[in-house]
């Protein structure tokens, strides 16, 4: 029974990628995505794709709306890249000025701070926040980029916090390698990891953009990465 509906599905995306060609199926299967996500509302966002290239135009209401959108366009089957040129535009309700931003943001940077942490610094201008400093992993780096985003006032989040170099492990390579041959979703993707000093380049191809983003999150685990060069392509 699940192999008939296999069947079903891909006989149906054939005969759409006939009557309305390749790029405007995805075009149509991005707006149905997004008017799906109860999270989004997509009213003012405009999606053009060539060659599996998607461009994001238009303006959201709220700068994590942005990622939502992201997220959902990258589930898709035949994604292989996204041009983002979305705006934020406030409603009147959530408007913030700057000094009251900064004084939630910084706010959000002692909450989470250590002491090693205290170097952790951020600027606002126009609704724009800068974040500078050092943590060790990157998820930190992420979680404080998200615990600002969702701060009323927000429009925009350029993260220039860095991590601090540690001593890279001797078989760093194979433990990678390792965690990305137990992950069941990419079962079948051939990834290709090399170390020069404590950047991380990764190559190879996969068949879907979040099957990308996976193995980059999955390297971003590793210790002592400082920084990471993706050439993954989707095919």
């Amino acid at each position: 029974m699940t192999e008939s509906t296999d069947v079903a599905e891909t006989e149906n995306e054939a005969g759409a990628f006939d009557s309305l060609g390749r790029d405007d199926y995805l075009k149509e299967s991005i707006i149905n995505e997004l008017n799906w996500d109860p999270r989004i509302d997509a009213a003012h966002v405009c999606v053009t794709s060539e060659n599996g290239t998607v461009t994001l135009t238009g303006y959201v209401s709220a700068y994590p709306e942005i990622f939502q959108i992201r997220e959902a366009v990258c589930r898709l089957r035949g994604v292989r890249a996204i041009a983002d040129e979305l705006q934020v535009r406030l409603r009147d309700a959530d408007k913030r000025d700057d000094n009251t931003l900064a004084g939630n943001v910084a706010a959000i940077l002692d909450s989470i701070a250590t002491v090693e942490d205290s170097r952790l610094q951020a600027s606002v201008s126009n609704g724009s926040v800068l974040l500078t400093g050092e943590v060790d992993w990157q998820y930190q780096r992420k979680h404080l980029e998200d615990q600002v985003a969702w701060l009323k006032g927000v429009r925009c989040v350029v993260n220039r916090v860095e991590l601090r170099k540690r001593q890279l492990p001797d078989d760093l390579q194979d433990q990678i390698q390792a965690a990305l041959a137990r992950n069941a979703e990419l079962a079948g993707t051939h990834i290709n990891v090399t170390i020069e000093d404590d950047v991380l380049i990764l190559s190879g191809q996969v068949t879907a953009f979040y099957e990308r983003n996976l193995v980059e999150a999955t390297a971003w685990q590793a210790p002592g990465v400082k920084r990471i060069i993706d050439r993954i392509q989707v095919i």
